[in-house]
């Protein structure tokens, strides 16, 4: 068997200061892994606080943190109070993949994490419901079909719930007088 090697070749690449060089494959990439370097200001008053910044850190020097762009020396906006969309789907898909396997505990967890992603979601509460049904845990079907009802109120599968609920309600007055 006859291998061929390719030899390094050594082309032209831009560096993060912007000066074209010509580096192999592995020089490029070391010379990307490598910090960039700030330069530094003449004012004694940077030198003074640079310094003690050195002493604290052990000896090397850090940036300052940068502030939010548009908004000077403001914290970052806070994240979006519905949630997170996405992963809240991701965790339902995975969530109704469990419970068409069989394994409620996984799917729980996965309609559980989905809340978390997102508070204001109905779905998983039902399908906590459900799961919590199958288990036979009365309580926590109802408690979960009520949080259902206070994100969904008026619609179809609404009416469907309360039924239910007012079914288990009484079913669990029956379990307590037997």
């Amino acid at each position: 068997m006859l291998f061929l090697c390719m030899p390094t070749v050594a082309t032209p690449r831009i560096l993060a200061g912007g000066e074209p060089r010509a580096l192999s494959d592995s020089a490029w990439w070391q010379a990307q892994q490598q910090p960039q370097q700030q330069p530094q200001e003449s004012s004694s008053k940077s030198q003074d606080t640079g310094e003690d910044s050195r002493k604290q850190n052990g000896g090397t020097e850090q940036p300052a943190p940068r502030a939010a762009p548009g908004a000077p020396g403001k914290p970052p906006a806070k994240p979006d109070p519905g949630g997170d969309a996405f992963h809240a789907e991701q965790s339902m898909e995975v969530g109704e993949f469990y419970m068409k396997k069989g394994d409620l505990d996984a799917a729980a967890d996965r309609f559980k994490e989905a809340i978390q992603y997102k508070p204001n979601l109905a779905q998983p509460r039902l399908l906590l419901a459900k799961i919590a049904e199958k288990k036979n845990d009365k309580a926590a079907a109802v408690r979960y079909y009520k949080e259902y009802l206070k994100i969904l109120p008026d619609t179809s599968e609404a009416k469907k719930v309360r039924k239910r609920i007012s079914e288990l309600d009484a079913e669990m007055q029956n379990d307590k007088t037997q």
